[in-house]
């Protein structure tokens, strides 16, 4: 298993959004079975209020 932590940055802009959704936190990655499984914790943006008020898990499959 690799594990690939960053820093989370400050409160994101507008203008920022799609680099900070797109950078991802921390990644795992594990083999199971011929696949590469691997997680992506990313933010959940608010354009009114301009910061990260969340947080979505995602597992990928690749093989």
């Amino acid at each position: 298993m690799t594990i690939v932590q960053q820093e989370r940055p400050a409160a994101a802009s507008p203008y920022r959004f799609e680099r900070e959704v797109s950078s991802g936190f921390e990644r795992l990655a594990t083999q199971h079975r011929d696949m590469t499984l691997t997680t992506v914790f990313q933010p959940i943006f608010s354009l009114s209020h301009q910061r990260a008020v969340g947080y979505e898990a995602l597992l990928r499959a690749h093989d």
